[in-house]
């Protein structure tokens, strides 16, 4: 007697004895994950994947802000020429009157401290208070200066004579290797906002895209697995 064949498996063909076949259909497995989700195993190690990445990426930036762009060890160096020939005088504040001309050049001390060097050159109002000029020499009584605006080629030359021959007197050099200090601190405090605004940033992104991961997933948000009803989770 014939034995009728059997309705076929979804998973795989029917044998001759109407039976399913043992061997599954390639595309069975796709099947079972697409109705059932995402395996715990594989939802775990994605989103705690997904944490490790976070962390190292936060530690990274933090290191770009802080290592990566050393602060260099410079301080800024005004001095005020009053007149033709005048000895530099420090100025406090480190700033040149807004009608100042400024000549700059950099100098290393013996420790290493870079020094930023500013002399300000005085401007006087001239005597028609049309223009305003900066001595530049004197006549051979020593009584009278001579004057010039700013760029002309005798203030340019007698600027870049005062700005080379300057020297930085030992005290000062002293007082530069401490005071750059101070600038050292309020750069690394100018770049905390950026660390801390940079690291939450990122873990405040990690948690929209978590949000929408567990959604499409079916997850409770708080956890890494989904967990079907009647089931222990």
């Amino acid at each position: 007697m014939l034995v009728g064949l059997g309705s076929a498996n979804v998973f795989g063909p029917a044998n001759r004895l109407g039976l399913a076949s043992e061997k599954p259909h390639p595309l069975g497995g796709l099947a079972r994950f697409l109705s059932q989700g995402a395996s715990t195993t594989m939802t775990d190690n994605i989103f705690e994947g997904a944490r490790r990445i976070v962390r190292i990426t936060a530690v990274l930036w933090v290191l770009i802000c802080f290592v990566f762009f050393p602060y260099e060890r410079t301080i800024d160096l005004s001095y005020s020429v009053a007149a033709f020939d005048y000895a530099p005088i420090r100025m406090p504040d480190n700033e040149c009157a807004p009608k100042d001309s400024e000549e700059h050049r950099y100098l290393t001390t013996a420790k290493g401290t870079k020094v930023h060097l500013s002399l300000c050159f005085t401007s006087y109002l001239s005597k028609d208070r049309s223009n305003w000029v900066i001595p530049y020499g004197e006549d051979d009584t020593g009584e009278n200066y001579w004057l010039g605006a700013e760029f002309s080629p005798e203030v340019i030359s007698y600027k870049a004579r005062r700005i080379s021959q300057f020297i930085l007197l030992k005290e000062y050099e002293g007082s530069a290797d401490i005071e750059w200090w101070p600038g050292y601190l309020k750069t690394l405090w100018d770049r905390v906002p950026y660390a801390a605004g940079g690291v939450c940033s990122l873990f405040f992104l990690a948690g929209v895209i978590g949000w929408i991961v567990r959604g499409f997933l079916g997850i409770p948000v708080g956890q890494d697995r989904r967990v079907d009803k009647g089931m222990e989770p």
